[in-house]
């Protein structure tokens, strides 16, 4: 009896554990994935600016920044198929 629940409460929380972590590395990711590249994009092709408020922001930054949001959230969504693909129902997550 001890030994079957303790196995069911360890599939549980790597379960939820394991979920948990797909929505941090995405949130979190993401915006550190577009501050970074929008900085990067707007120092080297920068040149129209976006907005009077903060006069260091260009356009090709904000395009930059969130193009490469999107592949970074590609990217990590196939990480976790991949890594899910074996051990648990990948159908719960997206």
């Amino acid at each position: 009896m001890v030994t079957l629940c303790s196995i069911s409460c360890a599939l549980f929380a790597s379960f939820y554990i394991h979920k948990g972590f797909f929505w941090l590395l995405i949130t979190n990711g993401s915006v550190m994935v577009n501050d970074v590249m929008a900085y990067v994009f707007g120092k080297t092709m920068g040149r129209t600016k976006l907005i009077k408020l903060s006069p260091n922001k260009t356009v090709e930054g904000f395009i930059g920044g969130g193009i490469s949001t999107v592949i970074f959230a590609y990217y990590v969504r196939l990480f976790f198929i991949f890594l899910t693909k074996f051990c648990l129902d990948v159908s719960s997550y997206f």
